[in-house]
C-alpha cells in the first residue's frame, strides 16, 4: 500500500500520503538523490590532502567541534557548508545527506535503516555499523546502500526489511549485517553521537542475546575458575 509509514513499537503501521507518489517517480528521486550524493562528496575529495587521517583533518578544521563523535554530531547542512568529506562524514553522513536531499525533491516514503555487523559484537565485543535506507514503493520496503551505487537498482540491498533480520549489506554473500532499527528521517537526525547510536544498536533483540550469551559464558568461566581453586585448595588442605 503506497503511502507514509510510522515505526513505532515494533511496529510499522501505514499512513496514506496526501499526495501518493508513483514508484516509477519515487525511484527517479531516489537515483537523483543518490546522484547529487556522490557529486557532493567526488567534488570537495580533490581538496583532501592524500594519506590526512580522520582525526588530523578534525585538527586541522575547528569548524567540526566535536571530533571524537564527527561521524555522528555533524547534521547535513554542516556537513554541506563545511564541505566535510566522506572520509569524515562516514557513512551516517550519507545516510543523513539522503535524508535531506530527498526531502527537498519531495520524496516522502523512505526510513533510514541502522545495521550492525553481528560477527563483530558475538567475537570481538565491538560495533561496526552501517547507515541504510528503506524506500516505501507499493509492493514492499527495499533497502538501498547510499555508498553502493549512484542509482536504485546498482545500491539495492537483497533482504526483507524487518529489525533483527540479518542480511548481506556488504555483498560477499554473506548475511554478516543485522537490522537494528527502522526510523524516520527526524528520527535519525537526532542521532548526534556514537552513545546514540549505539544504544541504537544494542536495543534489538539480536544484540541483546548476544550480550547475555556472553555475559553468561563469562559468568560460567568465572564459576568454573572458582570451583577449580577451591578444589585445590581443598586437596592442599587435605
Amino acid at each position: 500500500m503506497p503511502g507514509i509509514f510510522h515505526f513505532k513499537k515494533g511496529k510499522i503501521s501505514p499512513v496514506v500520503s496526501n499526495r501518493p507518489q508513483t514508484d516509477e517517480n519515487k525511484i527517479k528521486k531516489v537515483d537523483a538523490t543518490l546522484q547529487k550524493i556522490d557529486k557532493f562528496f567526488h567534488d570537495i575529495e580533490p581538496s583532501l590532502s592524500k594519506g590526512i587521517s580522520r582525526d588530523e583533518y578534525c585538527e586541522q578544521h575547528p569548524e567540526i567541534k566535536d571530533c571524537q563523535n564527527c561521524n555522528f554530531s555533524l547534521t547535513a547542512d554542516e556537513i554541506i557548508k563545511h564541505k566535510i568529506p566522506y572520509k569524515v562524514a562516514g557513512c551516517t553522513g550519507r545516510a543523513k545527506l539522503f535524508s535531506k536531499y530527498a526531502r527537498d525533491i519531495g520524496l516522502t516514503d523512505f526510513f533510514v535503516v541502522p545495521a550492525f555487523v553481528t560477527d563483530d559484537i558475538e567475537r570481538k565485543g565491538q560495533i561496526n555499523g552501517h547507515g541504510l535506507i528503506a524506500i516505501q514503493l507499493s509492493y514492499g520496503l527495499f533497502l538501498i546502500d547510499p555508498m553502493k551505487g549512484k542509482t536504485f537498482e546498482t545500491a539495492r540491498i537483497k533482504g526483507k526489511c524487518v529489525v533483527d533480520e540479518k542480511i548481506d549489506a556488504s555483498g560477499n554473500g554473506k548475511k554478516d549485517y543485522t537490522i537494528a532499527a527502522i526510523l524516520t528521517p527526524d528520527e535519525y537526525d537526532k542521532i548526534n553521537s556514537y552513545a546514540k547510536m549505539k544504544k541504537i544498536f544494542l536495543g534489538c533483540k539480536t544484540a541483546k542475546k548476544i550480550l547475555l550469551n556472553k555475559a553468561t559464558k563469562e559468568l560460567n568461566k568465572k564459576i568454573a575458575a572458582h570451583k577449580t581453586v577451591h578444589i585445590e585448595n581443598q586437596h592442599q588442605n587435605s
